[in-house]
């Protein structure tokens, strides 16, 4: 049961007791309870790709700070050794102060979001811990990720938008961007609210595409401040919402 919380779902039902809980329970027995097997069988099964099991879980600090860095391809790689330290200890603070010290967990039975009943992953959000979410994340968009005094790279957004299937086009955009920050198909009203801000208040598909054709073609500072200014915002509305702290 606690794996099945950790990784799952932090509600085990009757269903879910009877076909998910006890065949695993089997398995680890029969393996002299090793759980790398229960695990396999766990990770590969239909039930975790269900999609009732898909954002019923907060992300902890770990998945909402180091998943997000990972999928926009943050690049480090040119950091001195003396930076990357700085840079994985900013990691490690500000993970912290959104309630998760990584190798200092406040009891033995560890952080109260993977056993404590019945708010679970509930308590990772607090009054506190979203606004420093956001604030995190706006800075690295818009001033960068605080590495020391003199070095905080933002998100390189452009290189990012790069690696999408079709940048000019808008709506494949939003549609890759929401499978890969949230998992799920958006639904009308936020992916309105999105796409006001990506492509335009007037929703005009081919405004944005030739703002992103025109870049590509001559990426002069006038026609990247042009994207620039649409897709930081746009990225910034895409992080606060609800879904996107869920996985």
């Amino acid at each position: 049961r606690s794996l099945y919380n950790f990784f799952v779902n932090p509600v085990v039902d009757e269903r879910v007791e009877t076909n998910v809980i006890t065949p695993l329970a089997d398995i680890l027995r029969s393996n002299n309870y090793d759980i790398t097997p229960v695990l396999q069988t766990l990770l590969r099964s239909e039930h975790f790709y269900d999609t009732t099991n898909i954002g019923v879980m907060i992300k902890s600090p770990v998945d909402f700070m180091i998943g997000t860095f990972r999928t926009l391809g943050y690049d480090n790689s040119k950091f001195s050794i003396q930076e990357n330290y700085q840079y994985h200890a900013s990691h490690m603070w500000t993970m912290a102060n959104m309630g998760m010290e990584i190798g200092d967990p406040p009891s033995v039975a560890g952080w109260p979001a993977y056993y404590q009943a019945p708010q679970y992953d509930k308590s990772w959000i607090t009054t506190d811990t979203i606004l420093r979410r956001a604030e995190v994340l706006d800075a690295a968009i818009y001033w960068g990720f605080c590495i020391n005094s003199d070095l905080h790279p933002p998100f390189d957004l452009l290189a990012f938008m790069k690696t999408l299937d079709d940048p000019s086009n808008a709506d494949s955009v939003l549609e890759e961007l929401s499978k890969l920050f949230l998992g799920l198909d958006l639904q009308s009203e936020p992916y309105l609210q999105l796409k006001r801000v990506f492509v335009s208040i007037e929703l005009n598909d081919a405004n944005w595409a030739e703002i992103w054709n025109a870049y590509e073609n001559d990426p002069s500072p006038s026609n990247t401040a042009v994207v620039v200014n649409r897709i930081n915002p746009a990225f910034q509305l895409l992080f606060q919402l609800g879904e996107f702290h869920l996985m």
